[in-house]
């Protein structure tokens, strides 16, 4: 069962860091028409970012797991 905890936890990252790509390419399309200034800078492809989307999708799963009935609506 912690293989499989393990192994979901890795694809949920892989897919959301896969994501982050894709949308760091369309945000680099977009900017070539737009060269305002943005209020935030932050490189997805960093250390620092992929540690940050990391970070973000971890907090997200383990509120998920941590509300009852593993966050599905009831009713």
């Amino acid at each position: 069962m912690w293989v499989e905890l393990v192994l979901s936890t890795i694809l949920v990252l892989a897919t959301a860091l896969f994501h982050g790509f894709g949308l760091l390419v369309i945000g680099r399309a977009l900017s070539a028409l737009d060269r305002g200034r943005t209020e935030f800078d932050l490189n997805p492809l960093s250390l620092r970012g992929t540690a940050y989307t990391s970070g973000v999708v971890l907090s997200l799963l383990t509120t998920i797991r941590s509300t009852p009935n593993g966050g599905r609506a009831t009713g």
